[in-house]
């Protein structure tokens, strides 16, 4: 049987783990989406600069629901 202490490390790591998850969360959707998004706003773009960004775009919009729901299924 594990003693309390060992419990409590667990918990700690288990919060930890999931903390980094949604803080990886965040970073993706800062720099993939609102980053492309600002960059497909721009009128000056090619349409293969465009394909790409919008590539990127969704990429960032899965990672970022990815991250969420593996730190949310942590936290559970």
């Amino acid at each position: 049987m594990a003693t309390k202490n060992e419990l409590e490390k667990s918990k700690v790591r288990k919060e930890t783990t999931a903390e980094f998850i949604l803080h990886m969360y965040k970073l993706t959707f800062a720099a993939l989406v609102l980053g492309v998004a600002a960059s497909l706003l721009n009128k000056d773009v090619d349409a293969e600069i465009s394909n790409m960004a919008i590539f990127l775009f969704g990429m960032g919009f899965v990672g970022t629901v990815a991250f969420a729901m593996i730190g949310y299924r942590i936290l559970k």
